[in-house]
């Protein structure tokens, strides 16, 4: 059986219904749980590979890509995970997951369940009516909320673009809505709100990969002054009109007083933020 997907044009780049998706089929564990499944013994139902196709009338019936890249430009990818035959039947979850793209980090563009076809073998489809974020992914298959495998591939630009990134706007504090459909302003966090959740939207490109870093120093707060809180830096990020993200969580209340939140691309301080928490 082939599963299919038509994700819709995501604004700004950025995928949405990662939540939804996620909750809604049960399958929280394909992303965060990845560290620990790969300690784990290998599974009889581990995906034994995978091979990627162009868009043609053949589809998975015709000849297969030379190694694990799409086109931006190709707007219909096609798959075929296979398995072991002894397996055939089993049913199993599928999560296309965007790990790092133009398009943002770490989110589900697509999952569904479905079973290993008769001859051992899985065929995906997922359209998208424009190109492609340009970056990393990966199909991760799973079984009852556990990870058994995932399989990497890309997206690259039909030719680099590198447009100085600047600043879209400030950097904002958001939350999630209660329903996980969209992001709410938070225009001063109080020290009850666990996790600080940054974004900035940025304009420019830069397709073959740039450093991103967050910092976050308590500049003057009741626990002390000048405390380095958090920190990130991602590496190779293919950036093009991106939406960059930063959380930062603590077991127990915020210390109040004034924090100052900074991003940087390689070296460059692009935007920081001043802010108070108060109790």
């Amino acid at each position: 059986m082939l599963l299919i997907a038509r994700a819709s044009t995501p604004g700004r780049r950025r995928f949405p219904g990662l939540r939804s998706f996620v909750l809604a089929l049960g399958i929280a564990l394909l992303g965060p749980a990845i560290g620990l499944a790969q300690t784990e013994a290998p599974s009889p139902l581990s995906p034994k590979g995978m091979q990627l196709y162009p868009d043609t009338q053949q589809g998975v019936a015709g000849k297969p890509l030379e190694g694990k890249e799409f086109s931006e430009t190709q707007q219909r990818l096609l798959f075929k995970v296979e398995f072991d035959k002894s397996v055939a039947g089993t049913a199993v979850d599928v999560a296309i997951v965007n790990i790092r793209s133009a398009g943002g980090l770490e989110q589900v563009i697509f999952a569904s369940s479905d079973k290993i076809g008769a001859d051992g073998r899985m065929p995906i489809e997922l359209k998208l009516p424009g190109k492609w974020p340009v970056g990393y992914y990966a199909v991760r298959i799973g079984v009852k909320e556990r990870l058994i495998g995932s399989l990497p591939y890309s997206i690259k630009a039909s030719a680099p673009r590198n447009i100085p990134i600047k600043a879209n706007g400030d950097i904002k504090i958001v939350r999630v809505s209660d329903d996980g459909k969209e992001l709410l302003m938070v225009p001063t966090p109080k020290s009850s709100l666990k996790t600080l959740n940054f974004i900035l939207d940025t304009t420019g490109a830069n397709t073959s990969g740039a450093t991103v870093t967050w910092t976050l120093k308590a500049m003057t707060t009741s626990a002390g002054n000048n405390i380095p809180v958090g920190s990130n830096t991602v590496e190779d990020w293919p950036l093009e009109n991106t939406r960059l993200t930063f959380d930062v969580q603590l077991p127990r209340d915020w210390p109040t007083g004034k924090y100052r939140v900074e991003t940087k691309i390689g070296s460059q301080v692009l935007a920081a933020l001043v802010f108070d928490i108060e109790p």
